[in-house]
């Protein structure tokens, strides 16, 4: 695979960076349930969309005990969110990618369901810019690809690449270094995490 940083090619995934200003899918009436089963009061209740890396405050004003459920309305109406339990100093549980529009009911305490979503947060952890990112399904980054950035990502920087849902949660990643040193990265499974920083 070769291509020049101006270049866009459309692969089999239609990609929507949050950096450029794209939302997400929006909830017609955001709201979901937590059902407390883990035996212990949740202090505290938050969720956030995948791509913000903000929790924001708490949704919940008093503690949730145990065996006790309660509706909770988030800020943002996207669909798909981070929720995060907190049962006191230290002690916390997070669940990444959850889609409320089809999950509202969500049962802590018990196994959660896994993401169909491999969106994820792709991380600089190079000591030189990034100048082409290139992701793609697993054993397709030489015919199906899309450059995904129009400027480089610094060291330590950060861009929120996002996926459609259910086609597959093994990707492979390529990035083009400032100095055009190349490297590829493969199978990834991105569907149990929030980002990966490449190194």
């Amino acid at each position: 695979m070769r291509a020049g940083a101006g270049m866009i090619r459309k692969g089999w995934w239609l990609v929507l960076l949050a950096v450029l200003g794209v939302a997400g899918q929006a909830l017609a009436e955001a709201k979901f349930t937590v059902v407390n089963r883990t035996g212990r009061s949740i202090a505290a209740i938050y969720a956030s969309p995948s791509r913000s890396g903000d929790w924001g405050r708490p949704l919940n004003t008093a503690p949730l005990a145990n065996r006790a459920e309660a509706e909770f309305r988030p800020t943002s109406q996207e669909c798909r969110q981070d929720v995060l339990m907190e049962f006191g100093p230290g002690r916390e549980e997070q669940r990444f990618k959850v889609d409320l529009c089809a999950s509202p009911r969500l049962v802590w305490g018990e196994p959660a369901p896994n993401s169909d979503d491999p969106s994820f947060e792709f991380i600089n952890g190079m000591q030189l810019p990034i100048v082409e990112l290139y992701v793609a399904p697993s054993g397709q980054l030489a015919s199906a690809f899309d450059l995904l950035i129009t400027g480089a990502v610094p060291p330590s920087g950060r861009l929120w690449v996002s996926l459609p849902a259910g086609q597959g949660c093994l990707v492979d990643v390529a990035i083009v270094l400032a100095d055009q040193t190349r490297r590829e990265v493969s199978p990834l499974e991105t569907c149990s995490v929030r980002d990966f920083t490449i190194r």
